[in-house]
């Protein structure tokens, strides 16, 4: 079965004589081709709005009181180790230390750390030998007694705060800030 299009034609001064030949299909086509530019203009309207709102969310929420990362003049190089649980051998923990005190890891963020509970920002990481100057160690301004230190990524969206805790503490009463949640490590709870 073949198809037959009603065609017409007429002649259009362009810069010249031409002529142009127009079917109805083409016309129709033309139609569907406005409605779905259309209905694309609408849409591009939607993802515009909704990326406008987002983006205007960072910047209220985060954006205005951002965390000041910056490394001091003389970083300290914190050279991981390796903690080994003395009561439990099997139980290995990378290690840091400061102050002469050695701290392992404890806990990770719950919640936000409140801009004004960011001490100041001490040095980096050092793991094998290799500076990862964006791994930076912070002290907390509501631990006065630097029981804690905080470990904040400066890269990186996904990048989870975690906390160290001086193992001297262990089994003593100290005050958790209450945005540092307690991942259950066996040394910490003597399991």
């Amino acid at each position: 079965m073949e198809k037959t299009f009603l065609t017409l034609s007429f002649r259009i001064s362009f810069r010249g004589n031409r002529v142009f030949v127009i079917s109805w299909y083409g016309i129709a086509l033309y139609a569907n081709l406005i409605k779905m530019c259309d209905y694309m203009k609408k849409k591009a309207i939607y993802v515009t709005e909704a990326c406008l709102v987002f983006f205007a969310t960072l910047i209220f929420a985060g954006c205005g009181s951002r965390i000041d990362y910056s490394l001091p003049d003389n970083p300290i190089e914190f050279n991981t180790g390796t903690f080994v649980n003395p009561d439990k051998p099997d139980d290995e923990q990378i290690s840091i230390e400061y102050n002469g005190r050695t701290y392992i890891v404890y806990g990770t963020i719950n919640g936000i750390v409140p801009k004004d509970e960011m001490g100041d920002c001490l040095g980096y990481i050092v793991q094998d030998g290799v500076k990862m100057e964006t791994s930076r160690i912070f002290l907390l301004a509501g631990d006065p007694d630097a029981n804690y230190l905080g470990r904040f990524e400066t890269e990186g969206v996904m990048s989870q705060p975690d906390f160290f805790r001086a193992i001297d503490t262990v089994g003593k009463d100290i005050t958790t800030p209450a945005y540092i949640d307690d991942l259950g490590y066996k040394y910490w709870n003597g399991q």
